[in-house]
């Protein structure tokens, strides 16, 4: 049976959009976060007297999105 054709299945649309929906979620969550822990430094490197809490916080706050996102996975 070397020339046999294989089974067409049929898969729905759904199942290939779940996918590509939840990665692009994850995807759009790290960029967010990022963005902001981007924010963060240039406000560290401006501040120059900034102290380990506040780089603790800005650090947490720029983490969120990505977390919110592996959630929601």
């Amino acid at each position: 049976m070397s020339g046999s054709q294989p089974i067409a299945r049929r898969v729905s649309i759904l199942a290939r959009l779940v996918p590509s929906v939840s990665y692009a979620l994850a995807m759009l969550g790290a960029a967010l976060s990022a963005t902001q822990l981007m924010r963060v430094m240039e406000a560290i490197r401006s501040a120059e007297a900034t102290g380990l809490a506040a780089v603790a916080v800005g650090i947490t706050e720029a983490d969120l999105p990505t977390i919110v996102a592996l959630y929601l996975l």
